[in-house]
């Protein structure tokens, strides 16, 4: 997206791509840690089981 659009804003990207999609279906728990990843490359991510 920010590819073809280099005005694309944090909040866009958010918008088309909410994070990771985990192959276990882990919950992410917060969205922060997805956002310091989207803007620097890094960030921290607190995931939770899910059981059933």
């Amino acid at each position: 997206l920010e590819a073809r659009n280099p005005d694309c804003t944090l909040d866009d990207l958010m918008e088309h791509m909410p994070g990771p999609d985990f192959p276990t279906g882990a919950i992410i728990c917060g969205r922060e840690g997805i956002r310091q990843a989207y803007a620097t490359g890094r960030g921290h991510i607190t995931v939770r089981a899910k059981a059933g």
